[in-house]
């Protein structure tokens, strides 16, 4: 007998599992095949509140794994992949694509302080950091070029973040809901803010946006309470909707004379106060040009 609860497709005698019936169990692993049928995906739902799972095994067989999965396991200090995966491999008790390259999932019940993304990663999946309490540092390398939706959602111990250098695009809610975080440092690689990527963050004091910046998407800083002052640079041609709504304590410094075209005309809700054809950098107080 077996605790999975799973899904079978019929016309390549495949398993997906979609749950466990007794989520009692600290510790789950997932067999190769199930009544002869090879256990190929992992649902998006499988362990949705799971909250006592510590380990999962992995088999050689799943090829498939969606990025939520393990969003709610809260006390999982364990994902192990077995070594002869062709899709996955774990390092560390984290997930990784088989060629290291990309970061699917932090097991976030570790109890480590700090983590250092290994040097080859050059993506972040979605949701690879999300509701990651114990983590009060996090060190990114440079060969990451590209940061998932809810990446780092919901974080609560982590209060600074330095985007690597490599990013061009900070995807759609990736610091959704990021409790602790104060302060965010955006590399000139970047030339997009997605829609809500700083979305809720009631801690965030300071926020740069370089030159290199031509979007801002709708609702990136909205409800960010604590922010105070925002320089957008004459480069950004495109605002979204309502981007600071809720932004109560804000001053924003606009280095273009008058609102563009690209500038939706809701992108400041609340009205507040806009120093048109400002000619400092703020908190560089350097002259531009």
């Amino acid at each position: 007998m077996t605790d999975l609860i799973y899904e079978i497709d019929t016309s390549k005698y495949e398993i997906k599992i979609t749950g466990v019936s007794d989520k009692s169990k600290k510790e789950l692993v997932i067999p190769d095949e199930i009544d002869g049928m090879a256990v190929t995906e992992i649902s998006k739902s499988a362990f949705e509140n799971y909250e006592e799972l510590t380990s999962v095994t992995i088999p050689s067989s799943v090829t498939s794994i969606d990025s939520y999965t393990f969003v709610t396991c809260k006390k999982l200090s364990a994902i192990i992949v077995k070594e002869n995966n062709r899709t996955y491999k774990s390092i560390d008790g984290n997930l990784y694509s088989k060629d290291g390259k990309t970061l699917i999932r932090y097991a976030i019940g570790k109890k480590d302080t700090s983590f250092k993304i290994p040097n080859d990663v050059t993506a972040l999946a979605h949701f690879a950091f999300a509701n990651c309490a114990n983590l009060k540092s996090i060190t990114m390398p440079n060969s990451i070029t590209s940061i998932g939706a809810y990446a780092f959602s919901r974080c609560t111990g982590i209060s600074r973040i330095v985007v690597p250098r490599g990013v061009t695009t900070i995807g759609k809610l990736a610091f959704d809901h990021f409790i602790g975080l104060e302060s965010v440092k955006i590399p000139s690689s970047v030339t997009c803010i997605d829609h809500f990527a700083f979305a809720n963050c009631p801690s965030l004091k300071s926020v740069n946006i370089p030159r290199s910046i031509t979007n801002i998407g709708h609702f990136a800083f909205i409800h960010c309470l604590s922010l105070k002052n925002v320089t957008i640079p004459k480069s950004v041609t495109s605002i979204g909707k309502e981007t600071f709504k809720g932004c109560t304590s804000l001053t924003i410094h606009a280095q273009v004379k008058s609102k563009p075209d690209g500038w939706i005309p809701n992108w400041n809700p609340a009205n507040r106060p806009v120093v048109w054809g400002y000619k400092k950098w703020f908190g560089q107080g350097k002259n531009t040009k």
